[in-house]
Formats: C-alpha cells, sequence, structure tokens
C-alpha cells in the first residue's frame, strides 16, 4: 500500500518558528523530522534555553531569506500529550536544503534522540 504524502510549497510568512524543531503553518504544528534542537520553554537548564532562542533566530532567518519552500509531510503524527499538542512530522526545505541537516551543521541542533545540551542531562 502507497502512503500518499503531503507536499506545500510556502512562504515564510506563511510559517510561524516556535523553536528550531517545531513550526507552526496555520493551525497546524509540525516536528521537523531528523533533528532534535534545544527547548526554550522547557529547557533543563539556560545553556539549552540560549542556545534554543539561536536555534530559533536562525530557522525564522533561513525561511526570510528562501526563495522556495517546501512542507512534506512525513506521515508520522506525534499524539497530543500534557506539554505538547499533536504535531505531525515533516520535511522542512530551503531552498532544496534540508532545515534539519542546516541547523545540525551548524551546531544548533542534534540528531534524533542525543538531546545533550546540559553537561550529560
Amino acid at each position: 500500500m502507497l502512503a500518499l504524502v503531503l507536499a506545500l510549497q510556502l512562504a515564510a510568512a506563511d510559517i510561524a518558528v516556535i523553536d528550531g524543531d517545531t513550526v507552526d503553518v496555520g493551525e497546524v504544528r509540525y516536528r521537523v523530522a531528523g533533528l532534535d534542537a534545544p527547548e526554550i520553554q522547557n529547557a533543563r537548564c539556560l545553556a539549552e534555553r540560549r542556545l534554543g532562542q539561536v536555534a530559533k533566530a536562525r530557522a525564522e532567518q533561513l525561511l526570510a531569506g528562501a526563495a522556495t519552500i517546501e512542507l512534506e509531510e512525513t506521515g508520522r503524527v506525534q499524539p497530543a500529550t500534557e506539554r505538547y499538542r499533536e504535531r505531525r512530522e515533516a520535511r522542512l526545505l530551503i531552498d532544496g536544503a534540508d532545515l534539519a541537516a542546516l541547523l545540525i551543521g551548524e551546531g544548533l541542533a542534534q540528531a534524533p534522540g542525543r538531546r545533550r545540551w546540559c553537561n550529560g542531562l
């Protein structure tokens, strides 16, 4: 059975960056696939919160300067919890480059599952 993947072409104005790995497009919240970014709201330490703010600002900067932005849903959905509302997972391509790879390459995010921002926490 083939999975139907939603792919959207967007403008930077269509996207609200929540943090380095979460964006809103209209009423829909997306978890950016392929990275873990530092938390801003639920940071475990001040260093994580500060790096989270830098990652968010860099994502906003990359989106604002993009000629093309594509969002490709993976088909995965993270259900709502006490801490988070439901998030669909998607790749976010900025001028053809994966946002996850860009932020990881700049040291503003890590591969999924690593999350070491606070000296081993």
